[in-house]
């Protein structure tokens, strides 16, 4: 990529106008997506955005996504009225891209061609940002773009391949982010509880954040005691909590959240169906097949009571983390 920022020096350029000619919105949250670009369009007066502001949503179907390609090219050229700037906003880019490819001859189809040519010479009066929550980087379309934009990360927690410690650590920098521009203080061991059990979808991460900014808005100070209030014992006990500890074979977590589920009073075949579902995540295809034998000698033993059940799901589980 040729350049990588941060949301935030993206919301720097563009509260000091000093806006690049094409970006990419890459990744996963949808919502961050959805924000940088409003703030963009933002910086056409409300007046003249009918004539200076265009947003675009990609088709699936590869013959119109590539129809598409020329309307959003032209506007993009288009000089603006009675401003500096025009902005095109492109949603669904990956639809796009995927329908940049070459012809039956292996030749580059002539929307490619264009698309290339744009890139490589954007108009200096538009601001082109082009969202997309993920892409094939092997293909032509998508390497220009990632090659030549100035690409925003917006993927706050990583994507699947981000390894969990590492997956904790954005959380805790977002969370940390996100409580200084709403105006409060959030305590270290708060971060580390919400980062602990929210940190696989940056959208249940968002959701139980605004929950916490809710019942801390007196205070405007966030304990790790209002974070336990919030959660709550099922937001402590959830299910991910258990599948991620066992994806990232961090055995010590992974007992203790099967020791709350337990607890909890969870039947043990419902909690070997949901350790199921974590093992059908894992890459490894030799990994993939230790698990299935054990689940299976697993399944076998607590049905015909070869061992205490909880035992045998903790057996289980040190076993998978192995």
């Amino acid at each position: 990529m040729a350049s990588t920022i941060s949301p935030d020096v993206f919301r720097a350029q563009v509260a000091s106008g000093g806006l690049a000619p094409v970006y990419a919105l890459y990744g996963n949250d949808g919502l961050l997506r959805s924000e940088l670009a409003a703030l963009v369009a933002g910086t056409i007066d409300e007046g003249l955005k009918a004539f200076n502001c265009d947003r675009f949503f990609v088709p699936d179907a590869k013959g119109e996504a590539r129809k598409k390609l020329w309307a959003i090219l032209d506007c993009a050229r288009t000089l603006p009225m009675m401003a500096p700037r025009r902005v095109v906003v492109v949603m669904s880019t990956e639809k796009l891209l995927a329908a940049l490819t070459k012809d039956d001859q292996g030749r580059d189809c002539p929307e490619l061609v264009a698309w290339r040519e744009y890139l490589h010479r954007p108009s200096p009066e538009t601001t082109l940002v082009l969202s997309l929550e993920s892409a094939d980087e092997r293909l032509s379309g998508a390497k220009s773009l990632l090659n030549q934009a100035t690409v925003v990360e917006c993927s706050p927690l990583g994507n699947k391949t981000t390894r969990a410690w590492d997956r904790r650590a954005r959380a805790e920098r977002w969370l940390q982010a996100s409580a200084k521009r709403a105006g409060v203080r959030i305590d270290n061991r708060a971060v580390s509880l919400f980062a602990e059990y929210f940190n696989a979808d940056i959208g249940r991460l968002r959701a139980e954040f605004e929950r916490l900014l809710i019942y801390a808005s007196e205070s405007r100070t966030i304990s790790e005691q209002m974070a336990v209030e919030v959660m709550g014992r099922q937001g402590l006990a959830d299910t991910w909590a258990l599948n991620g500890a066992i994806e990232s074979r961090e055995v010590g977590r992974a007992l203790r959240e099967l020791k709350l589920k337990l607890d909890d009073g969870e039947v043990p075949f419902m909690i070997l169906g949901q350790i199921r579902a974590a093992t059908a995540r894992f890459e490894d295809p030799r990994r993939l097949v230790l698990a299935a034998d054990l689940l299976f000698r697993t399944d076998v033993a607590l049905k015909t009571s070869g061992g205490e059940p909880r035992v045998l799901l903790e057996r289980l589980v040190i076993e998978l983390c192995g």
